[in-house]
């Protein structure tokens, strides 16, 4: 959502998702957390039954198993990563924008890297 601020007539984005006035980025590049045993099918939201998704798969995906689907699932990446999290302070902090959910994030963010040491 970010990106949106910065480029906004590039990378339109709308608050509740909706495809025709959201960019494709947001749906294939973004992650989201999925169950891997729907909710509706009787899955928990226990650690163990989520998984990272982009949002285009989480959508497809809506209430089947992945078996139905033939879909499986791939290995964590044993690689660091921060989520990106690193690049969203940098971003926030070079630019001004006042947007109160993006400013939230930013301070929870921030924290936790201030704490953690994360780069």
């Amino acid at each position: 959502m970010i990106i949106s601020h910065i480029f906004p007539e590039e990378f339109p984005y709308h608050p509740h998702w909706k495809m025709s006035r959201t960019h494709p980025v947001y749906w294939e590049l973004s992650a989201s957390c999925d169950h891997v045993v729907p909710r509706a099918r009787g899955g928990s939201d226990d650690i163990e039954n989520l998984v990272t998704c982009c949002y285009m798969c989480n959508t497809i995906k809506a209430n089947w198993t992945l078996e139905e689907l033939r879909w499986t699932l791939l290995e964590p990446s044993k690689e660091e990563w921060d989520g990106l999290a690193g690049l969203f302070v940098k971003l926030m902090e070079a630019t001004e924008i006042n947007n109160p959910y993006l400013r939230g994030w930013y301070s929870l963010i921030k924290s936790k890297i201030s704490r953690e040491g994360i780069k």
